[in-house]
């Protein structure tokens, strides 16, 4: 077990150390920048990457939803549509970052493939570098996807004052 652990963590850790710094930080001044709404999205597996990172965005005090829920709003162009895609073509979210884009939103993609048409679109990409993989499917993309944005969550909870105690008293109490 201890080999399969060791060899996915090398795995993250080599994909974070290719990830820019320059798309982490102009992605990040996009974010920080909004005047309205983060809203994020993609599909299967990278959709609960994006629904996680619309969760840590709505702890951080911002307003954040995720696209397609009963409760997003319409998107407006004083929004943010931010879309974690693999292939940057997923059916569903290149229709949202075409509507996105039609309205004015700014359009943050996060990706294996940023020459995609997602990738075209977009305002800022942050490239995640995955060729190959031990693990199954996607899972190297998602997971490096998510620290990579996390980073960005990390980043921004610094310039909050006492962040653990805001974030903690955003976080459910229903349960």
């Amino acid at each position: 077990m201890s080999s399969s652990l060791e060899m996915i963590g090398a795995e993250i850790a080599a994909v974070l150390a290719a990830v820019d710094e320059q798309q982490l930080a102009e992605a990040e001044r996009a974010i920080r920048g909004t005047r309205g709404a983060i809203t994020t999205t993609g599909q299967g597996r990278s959709g609960l990457v994006a629904t996680m990172t619309a969760m840590r965005f709505m702890h951080l005090g911002l307003a954040a939803h995720a696209a397609a829920e009963a409760t997003a709003p319409a998107i407006t162009k004083d929004d943010l549509l931010l879309v974690v895609s693999g292939s940057g073509a997923t059916p569903v979210s290149l229709r949202f970052a075409t509507v996105a884009r039609s309205v004015g939103t700014r359009v943050v993609l996060v990706t294996r493939q940023p020459d995609s048409a997602i990738g075209a679109l977009a305002d800022h990409v942050i490239h995640v570098p995955v060729e190959t993989s031990v693990q199954p499917g996607g899972s190297l993309f998602e997971q490096c996807a998510l620290l990579a944005l996390d980073a960005i969550v990390r980043n921004i909870s610094l310039s909050i004052p006492d962040p653990v105690t805001q974030l903690r008293s955003r976080h459910t109490n229903l349960l």
